[in-house]
């Protein structure tokens, strides 16, 4: 539907956060609304932000693959966005700008260590999906997991893709502002409304207690031997002040990364040589021609974990700020589903006037 009419040309919109959530955010909101003016402000662009450090598969959040028909609401709506952004990626990548957005169709093994089985809108999302066997998986190598599945998902990589979505918005007259702002209210100065879309950086700016930093490490590496992803899963967490540790080995376009752990409250961005050598353990047992691989590059991030995403709008000092943060490491999957909803609810706010915000 088209709003335009009911708009001020001079209706001007302030995207906080350069990462995927913020420029594919931006990009749904100035297609869709070509009349208003949007501007992007961070402290950090690609290729220095969270995004950038992502290994950049898609895959289904883990906490709504235990049931079928009896997810909650919160997890219906998770699944949504993974969908709307399989499918995304997916017309993406049969378009001819897949190179350039660096988009590339990848299968692999993706493991649990839970029995459960797979269900019916995963088999829909992906591409030739099956179960895998004990013996299969002992044949490549692969620790034992209970669940272990093969399919074919979308890899994105983020170092092309961030770049991507970048001169898309340029094109569309997007401007971009590096900046650290004090509070969102500093941004709102001369906009109609600010869309945030900050990540960790919502702990400072909203300010919101509920973020919680889970820290990260990887590396991409010369290994182009690589045609299959690994992916294993830690399950739910027992311990939250532990770490989590998996197996991550994905081909992207133009390296293959590897990883990973995760932990909580751990903020530091240094790379960890005992990390370095779990993460080498675990993938070089699977792939012992990885000891042979060059490194390209090696870091640790931060990624910007929440109880659940905050997609909703407040106002503040009369104006708007609608709230799009707290993916927690799911970004990437969810930045199209998040972006389709965020616009939802701008042209709500414009249709109504009346919105309602809870923190």
């Amino acid at each position: 539907r088209d709003i335009s009419l009911r708009m001020s040309s001079t209706r001007v919109v302030t995207v906080v956060g350069g990462g995927v959530i913020g420029l594919t955010t931006a990009l749904h909101l100035k297609s869709s609304h070509p009349d208003i003016v949007v501007k992007v402000t961070a402290e950090d662009f690609t290729p220095n932000t969270c995004s950038n450090a992502a290994g950049g598969v898609v895959f289904p959040p883990p906490d709504i693959l235990f049931h079928d028909s009896a997810l909650t609401p919160e997890q219906e709506e998770r699944k949504r966005w993974y969908i709307d952004g399989m499918n995304h990626f997916r017309n993406l990548f049969h378009s001819e700008e897949a190179g350039d957005a660096g988009v590339s169709l990848i299968f692999g093994y993706f493991l649990l260590p839970f029995k459960v089985p797979a269900p019916a809108w995963l088999l829909k999302a992906v591409t030739g999906f099956r179960v895998v066997s004990e013996e299969e998986q002992g044949r490549l190598r692969l620790p034992f997991h209970p669940t272990c599945w093969f399919f074919g998902t979308f890899s994105v990589d983020c170092d092309c893709y961030l770049p991507w979505l970048t001169l898309k918005l340029q094109n569309l007259g997007v401007t971009f502002n590096q900046k650290r702002l004090a509070n969102l209210d500093s941004a709102l100065t001369d906009c109609d409304m600010v869309i945030n879309c900050s990540g960790l950086g919502a702990k400072r700016l909203v300010p919101d207690p509920g973020m919680i930093p889970y820290w990260g490490q990887g590396k991409a590496v010369d290994a182009p031997w690589v045609k299959l992803f690994v992916k294993s899963e830690p399950g739910r967490e027992e311990n939250p002040a532990q770490a989590g540790k998996y197996i991550n080995i994905f081909p992207r376009t133009n390296d293959t990364f590897l990883g990973g752990i995760k932990v909580r409250d751990r903020v530091d961005l240094k790379v960890d040589p005992e990390v370095r050598a779990q993460i080498s353990k675990g993938t070089e047992g699977i792939l012992p021609g990885l000891k042979q691989s060059i490194v390209l590059r090696e870091w640790a991030a931060v990624r910007p974990g929440r109880k659940s995403v905050r997609l909703e709008v407040e106002r503040s000092n009369g104006k708007y700020i609608l709230h799009n943060y707290g993916h927690s490491g799911h970004g990437i999957n969810f930045s199209w589903g998040c972006a389709i909803d965020a616009n939802r609810l701008f042209e709500n706010k414009v249709d109504t006037d009346q919105m309602y915000s809870k923190l």
